[in-house]
């Protein structure tokens, strides 16, 4: 704003508030109805009483504590209402306050949303019957295992025993239970797991699918009420054995193959070494066989002497 615009502005503003001559002559009736009120004569305070003792000092006092705190500085109350005054006058000239025409909070940083993280789990299963870690997992048991991972992605360790198991579908639920031999892996279905030390693992699925993946063995896909079992050690060391009474030589060295594949560093990894050694020579396949005879010697076993002898004959 130019000084001219502003000198021109303040003009107009005094051309506006001027006082018109109906204007004084109103203001002087007041003044004099105010001065000379009908009839009261000045000359009958004469007449009147003198105030009581000490009334002055009252009013004084009275007066004092309805005052007003005094009123801002004149120049600035004239400076801010003459500023006051320019811009309005400035307004009503262009037609308004300006209209924007893009948002000014357009830019401005939208909050993010705050997704909790998935509560952990750190759990031993087994005390209660039946256990919800989530809304979406629920949990009979009658057995021993550990539970971990978080409620989108439960992580079972199972030991012994029938683990009966639901899972809301449509939820992203990634559940897995896991014994010594294999791993379920479901999302959205219920299923059973019962594991015996001897026998196995096996799976029973009451509906949905699960993926099962049994050690040694390729990975399989169970729906509404199949099953699978897959087999402990102990009991591929068993079939192994019968196989190999049977000179089923192929099925024992399969038998034996997968137990091995699932821990061969104990008793029952050895014993499942031996079996398929000796399978391996009724096949007549010798380098297999001596490479068998090595590792067992290299880990040791009631069986060194035999398989040494066997071992200098390849």
């Amino acid at each position: 704003m130019t000084r001219d615009e502003i000198d021109a502005c303040m003009e107009e503003y005094r051309e506006v508030t001027a006082a018109t001559a109906e204007d004084l002559e109103r203001a002087s009736a007041r003044l004099d109805a105010f001065e000379h009120p009908s009839g009261y004569d000045p000359a009958d305070l004469g007449d009147a009483p003198g105030p009581a003792r000490g009334a002055a000092a009252r009013v004084e006092a009275r007066l004092r504590e309805a005052s007003q705190p005094p009123p801002a500085p004149w120049g600035w109350s004239a400076g801010m209402a003459a500023v006051m005054v320019t811009v309005a006058l400035l307004l009503l000239s262009i037609g308004g306050p300006p209209v924007l025409d893009e948002d000014p909070w357009a830019d401005a940083p939208v909050a993010a949303e705050v997704v909790p993280e998935p509560a952990a789990f750190d759990a031993t299963l087994g005390a209660e019957a039946e256990v919800r870690p989530s809304e979406h997992v629920l949990l009979r048991v009658d057995g021993e295992g550990e539970l971990r991972g978080d409620a989108e992605a439960p992580r079972i360790a199972w030991t012994r025993g029938a683990l009966a198991v639901e899972v809301t579908a449509g939820r992203g639920v990634d559940l897995q239970v896991r014994t010594a031999e294999g791993t379920v892996a479901v999302v959205g279905t219920a299923f059973v797991v019962d594991r015996d030390a001897r026998r196995g693992t096996r799976v029973t699925v009451r509906h949905g699918v699960v993926r099962v993946a049994c050690l040694g063995v390729d990975t399989v896909a169970l729906t509404d009420g199949q099953d699978v079992l897959c087999p402990a050690r102990a009991a591929l060391l068993g079939a192994a054995r019968k196989a190999a009474r049977a000179a089923d030589h192929r099925a024992a060295i399969t038998a034996a193959t997968r137990g091995l594949a699932m821990g061969a560093d104990d008793a029952v990894g050895g014993e499942l070494l031996f079996v398929r050694l000796e399978s391996l020579i009724a096949s007549e396949d010798t380098d297999a066989a001596r490479v068998d005879a090595e590792a067992y010697l290299e880990s040791g076993g009631p069986r060194v002497e035999a398989v040494e002898a066997i071992l200098r004959e390849l």
